[in-house]
């Protein structure tokens, strides 16, 4: 078992809570799967041992984390993954999105082409100013050679219905570098340099940073 990516916030926590005392938390293995499913894009992406869904799970994190900086909402609280009032204790994905509405009148589905644009935004900045891709896009060489020491309470959800533990995983360097190409596709960037396609910027209404970055293609 490799080293997992550690993703989920308070709807881990939450799980953790009710594998403890299911009386504190009814957010049970099966829930956080529905969880991540609806949020991460998949039910793989729920078993934090495996790297399957991760890259998705990426995408999908990230550009809900910018869009919630954006609208000024506290990351202590949201995404709303979550929910024990529900009978299915499954939070509203498209909560961010309806609550925009609801007070612009912009359309929900405007939320997530937005993200799209910060982040291609933010990668074009980030080249321009020096950022050496795709090599800056792997974390610390240490990530792959020592294996991961116990801080606090370590365990998270894994394939079957008990949880595991990560304590002694190492990052397995070359499923990383599939993650982080799956990663790249899913976002319309060029698999081998790690640079947006120009279509990409294009469908985003961003010629102008394709432009600045002299991407023909």
């Amino acid at each position: 078992m490799s080293r997992p990516l550690t993703h989920g916030g308070f709807a881990r926590a939450a799980w953790m809570f009710g594998q403890m005392d299911p009386q504190v938390s009814p957010i049970s293995t099966d829930v956080f799967r529905e969880i991540a499913k609806a949020f991460w894009g998949s039910v793989e992406a729920a078993d934090v041992s495996s790297y399957d869904g991760k890259a998705l799970a990426a995408v999908k994190i990230q550009n809900r984390a910018y869009t919630e900086d954006s609208l000024g909402l506290c990351d202590f609280a949201w995404p709303l993954a979550y929910s024990f009032s529900k009978a299915d204790h499954v939070g509203d994905p498209t909560l961010e999105a309806k609550l925009l509405a609801a007070v612009t009148g912009i359309a929900e589905d405007v939320l997530e082409r937005c993200a799209e644009r910060i982040v291609n935004q933010q990668r074009a900045i980030m080249i321009r100013e020096g950022r050496t891709v795709p090599r800056d896009d792997f974390p610390a060489e240490v990530n792959f050679t020592e294996p991961l020491k116990p801080k606090g309470p370590m365990i998270v959800p894994g394939k079957g219905d008990k949880p595991v533990s990560p304590v002694g995983n190492i990052l397995d360097k070359g499923k990383f570098l599939s993650m982080l190409k799956e990663y790249y596709q899913f976002r319309g960037w060029n698999t081998a340099t790690g640079l947006p396609r120009r279509e990409s910027l294009v469908r985003l209404d961003m010629q102008d940073v394709a432009e600045d970055l002299k991407i023909n293609s």
